[in-house]
């Protein structure tokens, strides 16, 4: 049986991860982990970033790189996604609605340099293309960092409010 391993954004894995142990990993991000991915064979990968129950998910098998549209699955909906990606079952892809990323091909990087906070796959490509495609990369990052940032000083901002009562 192929190693399947489940990292998060700490760097701890776990090989051949149960559904306990994938689920507990999903709950923790968005409250210590930023994000998880699901390594599988043949150079595929599932792996979800966001808030706590405010997940997306993004795959890359061998026909390219996959975002979902939905960004607020609960960690339930996610493990049953993650379960069934490592138990070779393809039905979640056509249950949840995932678009290909524009610049995630099947010559896509390899799963590791992909696995960056805001989760856009690394372009494939070479010349001005790879370039355009760095540059446009870089301005999603930025725009998801700054998203990120916004919404973490509300939800801290909120949160205080509470605490004084």
């Amino acid at each position: 049986m192929a190693t399947i391993t489940l990292e998060d954004s700490t760097g701890a894995t776990i090989s051949n991860p149960s559904e306990t142990q994938i689920s507990d990993a999903l709950g923790r991000i968005g409250a210590g982990i930023d994000h998880c991915s699901l390594s599988l064979p043949a150079d595929s990968f599932v792996q979800a970033a966001g808030g706590h129950n405010q997940l997306f998910v993004e795959y890359r098998d061998g026909s390219g790189m996959y975002a979902s549209a939905k960004k607020d699955f609960d960690v339930a909906a996610v493990t049953r996604i993650f379960v069934d990606a490592m138990s070779g079952k393809d039905g979640w892809k056509t249950d949840y609605n995932f678009q290909r990323n524009e610049d995630g091909g099947a010559e896509a990087a390899p799963a590791r340099e992909s696995r960056i906070r805001g989760m856009a796959g690394a372009a494939g490509g070479a010349g001005k293309r790879f370039g355009g495609q760095m540059a446009g990369q870089a301005r999603r990052e930025a725009s998801s960092e700054a998203s990120y940032g916004v919404s973490r000083i509300i939800r801290q901002f909120v949160r205080s409010l509470f605490r004084r009562r």
